[in-house]
C-alpha cells in the first residue's frame, strides 16, 4: 500500500494510537550512520493579505496568486519586488510549490508558483530576506534560497526600496521513496500493521499503512539516512519491529537515499515482542482479575507505560515492550481494592523499587512480586457544633515523604482511605473555622493537635480495617 509523506503523518499516527500501540520516537544514531534532514519549518497558512498586490510573471498576461498571510504578521507595505522561477532539476517548471519570503525583522508573506513556475510578492519594503520553497506536495524536497536546507543556512537577498530583483532561480530535487512487504515468519501479513519512517538522529518522516498483500510504499522523503519500524496493530502476538527483522532500534539496519531514489524490496519479517515475565502471589481468595501488573519507565519519556492482567494462575506478561529501565508494580484493577500497591521487588513505594531493564533479545523473566492484603483507614471528624462537611483530610506515612491522595470529609463528617499497605501513618487535616484556615493532626484517643510531632501514630496492619475518631475544639 502507498502513502505519501507529511499529510498523511498526523492520521497515520492516530491509527498507530487508535491501535493502543506505542509509536516511540527513535534514539540517537549509531557511530557512522549518517545525518537524517530536518523537517521544513515553513508551513503558510491560507490567509489572504489583502493590501497587497498581485505581480504579474514575466511574459505571462495572468498574474501571480495573491500573497498569502503565515502565522506571523504581514510584511508592511513598499514598493519593492522579489521573485523568481521554480524548475526541477531537468528544468520543467514546478507548478503550485509555496515560496515563502520571509523578513529579517518583520513578518512574511507567501505565494503559490504559476503554471509556468513563475512566482513574485510585491509591494516590499526594502530590507533583507530569506526565501524558503515547499514542494512536498509535488514530489520535491523543500529548500531555502539558495539550495540551503534550512534557514540558518539560507542566503540573504538585499532589497533596495523601488528595486524589483526578479531572477532566483530555483530547481528542486525530487523526494525519494521507500518500499517493501511486511510479513510473520509464516508468511501471513497480520492486520492493522504500520510502517513508520524515522529519522536516525530522531523524528518521524513518514509512514504507511500495510496493505493486504503486505506491501508498504512510503514517498516523500527527503535525502538522508532513516530507520523501518513496522508497529502491529492490537492483541498482535508480534512486536514492534526494525528493518530488516531487529527487535529493537540498537540492531536496526539503517536505510539511506538520495535525492529522487527509489528503493524497493526493504521487506521486514516481524519478531515477537520483548516482555516482562513473572509471577504474583496474591493474598488468600483474591480474584486475578481483579488486579494488573504495570511498568512504568525510568526518567525515559520515549518509552511508554504498559500493563498487564494477571492469569488464574498467577502468571503474566507485559509485552510490546522496548529496551530501558522500568518500576514494574502489581496494582488494583478498578472498584474496591482487594490488594495494596506493592512494587518489585518488596516495596511499598516506587522509591523502594529495583529497576527491572529490558534489553534486546529476549524476554526479561523472574520479576515476581508478592501482594498484600489492602487496609483501610475511616473515621470521622466533628467541631462543637457536631460533624464537619468538606475538610481535606491526607494520610501521611510515618518512614519516607510519601502521602496519600487527599480525600475529604462527607456531611456526616467522615472520610476514608482504601487500598492502603499495611504501615504507620499520620492523618493530617486542613480545616477553615471562621475564616482561619489551621493544619491539625489526628491525635489520639480522638482530638487534634497543631504539631506534627504531638500527632498520634495509627498502625494499619495487613488487610486491616482502623477507625479513627477525631474533634475539631473550636470548629465550626
Amino acid at each position: 500500500m502507498r502513502s505519501s509523506h507529511r499529510p498523511t503523518l498526523a492520521a497515520l499516527l492516530s491509527l498507530v494510537a487508535s491501535t493502543l500501540v506505542a509509536v516511540v520516537v527513535a534514539t540517537a544514531p549509531a557511530a557512522g550512520v549518517a545525518p537524517s534532514p530536518s523537517p521544513s519549518s515553513s508551513w503558510p497558512a491560507p490567509e489572504p493579505c489583502p493590501t497587497r498586490s498581485a505581480v504579474p510573471a514575466p511574459e505571462t498576461t495572468s498574474p501571480v496568486p495573491m500573497p498569502m498571510s503565515s502565522p506571523q504578521a504581514c510584511i508592511p507595505l513598499g514598493t519593492s519586488t522579489l521573485g523568481g522561477h521554480v524548475t526541477d532539476e531537468d528544468g520543467a517548471p514546478v507548478e503550485g510549490a509555496w515560496v515563502t519570503v520571509w523578513s529579517t525583522t518583520a513578518g512574511q508573506e507567501s505565494v503559490r508558483t504559476d503554471a509556468q513556475g513563475w512566482w513574485a510578492v510585491g509591494s516590499l519594503p526594502g530590507g533583507s530576506y530569506r526565501v524558503s520553497f515547499t514542494g512536498w506536495q509535488q514530489g520535491f524536497v523543500d529548500e531555502w534560497w539558495d539550495d540551503a536546507p534550512d534557514s540558518s543556512t539560507a542566503a540573504v537577498v538585499t532589497l533596495a526600496e523601488g528595486a524589483s530583483v526578479r531572477d532566483l532561480q530555483t530547481r528542486l530535487a525530487r523526494t525519494a521513496t521507500l518500499g517493501g512487504r511486511v510479513v510473520a515468519p509464516d508468511g501471513t501479513v497480520p492486520t492493522g500493521t504500520v510502517v513508520m519512517v524515522d529519522g536516525t538522529a530522531g523524528g518521524t518522516y513518514g509512514g504507511s499503512p500495510v496493505g493486504a498483500d503486505g506491501t508498504y510504499q512510503v514517498d516523500g522523503l527527503d535525502p538522508g539516512s532513516y530507520v523501518i519500524r513496522v508497529v502491529p496493530g492490537a492483541g498482535s502476538v508480534w512486536g514492534p519491529t526494525f528493518y530488516p527483522a531487529a527487535r529493537g532500534l540498537a540492531t536496526a539496519t539503517p536505510v539511506t537515499v538520495s535525492a529522487g531514489q527509489r528503493l524497493d524490496g526493504l521487506d521486514v519479517t516481524l519478531q515477537t515482542s520483548l516482555g516482562i515475565t513473572g509471577t504474583v502471589t496474591l493474598p488468600a481468595g483474591t480474584d486475578p482479575s481483579q488486579v494488573r501488573v504495570v511498568a512504568e519507565p525510568l526518567n525515559d519519556p520515549r518509552l511508554w507505560v504498559r500493563a498487564a492482567d494477571v492469569a488464574a494462575d498467577g502468571t503474566y506478561r507485559l509485552a510490546d515492550m522496548f529496551p530501558g529501565s522500568y518500576t514494574v508494580h502489581v496494582e488494583a484493577a478498578g472498584g474496591t481494592p482487594p490488594i495494596a500497591t506493592r512494587y518489585y521487588p518488596d516495596s511499598a513505594t516506587a522509591d523502594g523499587a529495583l529497576p527491572v531493564v529490558v534489553v534486546d533479545g529476549a524476554d526479561t523473566t523472574g520479576i515476581d512480586i508478592t501482594a498484600q492484603a489492602a487496609s483501610r483507614v475511616t473515621g470521622v471528624l466533628t467541631g462543637a457544633a457536631g460533624p464537619l462537611p468538606g475538610v481535606e483530610v491526607v494520610l501521611e506515612a510515618v518512614r519516607g515523604d510519601s502521602e496519600y491522595r487527599p480525600t475529604w470529609t462527607d456531611a456526616q463528617g467522615a472520610f476514608s482511605f482504601a487500598g492502603l499497605s499495611a504501615g504507620e501513618y499520620r492523618v493530617r487535616f486542613t480545616v477553615d473555622t471562621a475564616g482561619s484556615v489551621r493544619t491539625l493532626y489526628f491525635r489520639a484517643p480522638s482530638g487534634t493537635v497543631p504539631q506534627v510531632r504531638a500527632a498520634s501514630t495509627v498502625k494499619v496492619g495487613s488487610g486491616a480495617t482502623v477507625e479513627i475518631r477525631a474533634r475539631v475544639k473550636g470548629g465550626r
